[in-house]
């Protein structure tokens, strides 16, 4: 036998929970053994526990979270049948699907524990109201003064309460920023961003019950490096809270002593250190949030968001001042920079290159620039290395000093074999990496003119858990003239293995006399 209208839907109890005999009179429940089966007994509420109606308030609407139906919270003035079939009709956010209820969903709200009106329903008159049930002329309707159905003319004029069964509505959530740009200097370890995700909900409040799931996918940004994760992001959807661990690389380096006046030297204590490589880059974090109530009838059960997650590849040059006595034949010039994303304990062999280049964009108008090469040549002359528009070529210079641009000396010149290899070599590999920590693939040299080759010194900032990504080259600015006095300044900028190149740093050099 098919149940009519309530068929697929579960059915409210009637909230009776008093038993009485065939008078009327009020008995104890437990002591019904003539008049067995009563729902005061054996209903929902009283067998199981739990409430004979479980109605939840929506903005102007009550759910009813057992039915599934909504209805209007709101009794509509009495009219004859005909004036509410079929009406527009709009509330708590639904335009659509409003219709009078069924003779048996009318029935479902009707609470046979009490009377006057006898409803679970707000704003219920002591009145006959409307079903969609017809008869010929006439219509059902359920008086709500005592629960019972009645027979009436559809040209009577009475009230009547509107029902949907509303389709599932996509759930919600807002986060905390479209983007999250970290400093490269951000320390190794977990992230977290309480709170981070807000207004978390299956949807409206009708839906309250309905269970949530996130997934969340990481996806490459076009013309990017993609950032890497040791943990990758992931929502609490209890309380919102972002997480995640960006990829790092540590190193153990050793101890570092810590200075205690109290104690002699080598009694000082010593605390472990370590030098960590972070990857950078940028990815684009999909969050897929999706509630259980389906799509039929054209709901919508779940929403996408995405955010980007961000560390700068690019590397950063420093500007470096210096004031240096006259009459010098070399000024020693360091030029210090920070690529988080090379790691220096990637091994490879010249001329393939993994770490930071250095490149002079803007040449000094009162000096030239060397860089010492450490070998000597058979005749026992220093070579040194001037830098120039192509790359650096090597000088066999006198011991007995430098010589300036255009001199004899210098135009003995000829390109060392591994600066010519190198910049005559282009590889047919590109410089990729699956991982947000660079990786060398190919030779680059030949991409970056003008470039300084570093010398692999490394400055890492003390400390238990350092950065590793400083780098260094020391080259040496010569005057044009050995007396001379006053200002010169010459520019230059850091290229990656990823061919990020910084933006310029300033060297500024300040030569006085001295007495």
């Amino acid at each position: 036998m098919l149940l009519p209208a309530l068929a697929h839907a579960q059915l409210n109890d009637t909230g009776q929970t008093a038993c009485t005999d065939s008078a009327g009179t009020a008995i104890a429940c437990n002591a019904v053994s003539d008049h067995p089966g009563q729902d005061g007994r054996f209903g929902r509420d009283a067998q199981a526990g739990a409430p004979a109606f479980r109605l939840t308030a929506d903005s102007g609407c009550v759910q009813d979270n057992i039915t599934g139906l909504t209805w209007a919270d709101e009794t509509l003035a009495p009219a004859p049948w005909a004036s509410f079939n079929g009406m527009a009709y709009s509330r708590c956010g639904i335009a659509s699907g409003w219709r009078l209820p069924t003779r048996r969903e009318l029935l479902s709200t009707v609470h046979h524990g009490t009377s006057h009106p006898a409803s679970t329903l707000p704003n219920t008159q002591n009145a006959p109201y409307w079903s969609s049930d017809v008869q010929g002329t006439n219509a059902w309707a359920v008086d709500f003064t005592d629960g019972n159905t009645r027979h009436i003319a559809q040209a009577e004029s009475h009230p009547a309460r509107l029902a949907v069964r509303p389709v599932n509505q996509p759930p919600t959530i807002t986060l905390g920023a479209a983007e999250i740009v970290l400093s490269n200097n951000e320390m190794p370890g977990p992230r977290s961003y309480p709170g981070w995700a807000t207004g978390i909900s299956p949807g409206p409040a009708r839906e309250a019950g309905q269970q949530l799931t996130a997934t969340v996918r990481l996806l490459p940004v076009p013309g990017e490096k993609t950032l890497t994760f040791d943990v990758p992001p992931a929502i609490d959807l209890a309380t919102g809270d972002l997480t995640f661990t960006v990829e790092h690389r540590i190193h153990p380096k050793g101890q570092l002593p810590i200075y205690d006046p109290h104690l002699p030297q080598d009694q000082w204590p010593v605390k472990d250190v370590f030098y960590w490589a972070s990857a950078a880059g940028r990815v684009r974090v999909e969050v897929t949030l999706q509630d259980d109530g389906g799509t039929a009838g054209g709901g919508v059960d779940t929403t996408v968001k995405t955010f980007d997650i961000a560390i700068s590849p690019v590397p950063f040059a420093f500007d470096v001042p210096i004031k240096h006595p006259w009459k010098a034949a070399c000024i020693p010039v360091t030029m210090h920079a920070q690529d988080i994303d090379t790691d220096p304990t990637v091994s490879v062999t010249y001329p393939l290159r993994y770490e930071p280049l250095f490149r002079v964009t803007a040449y000094p108008t009162k000096g030239f620039l060397t860089d010492y090469v450490a070998r000597l040549t058979p005749d026992g002359d220093e070579a040194i290395r001037f830098a120039s528009a192509r790359g650096s070529f090597d000088y066999v210079l006198p011991k007995t000093g430098y010589v300036k641009v255009g001199t004899q000396a210098a135009a003995r010149v000829v390109p060392s074999p591994a600066s010519a290899a190198a910049l005559s070599t282009k590889s047919a590999a590109s410089t990729t990496s699956t991982s947000g920590i660079s990786v060398p693939l190919g030779d680059t040299v030949d991409s970056v003119p003008g470039h300084i080759g570093i010398t692999g010194h490394r400055a890492p900032v003390p400390g238990t858990v350092s950065p590793w990504g400083f780098f260094a080259t020391t080259i040496c600015y010569v005057p044009f003239s050995s007396t001379f006095v006053g200002s010169d300044t010459f520019t230059y900028t850091v290229v990656d293995v990823d061919g990020n190149e910084s933006a310029p740093a300033s060297v500024s050099i300040e030569i006085y006399e001295v007495k």
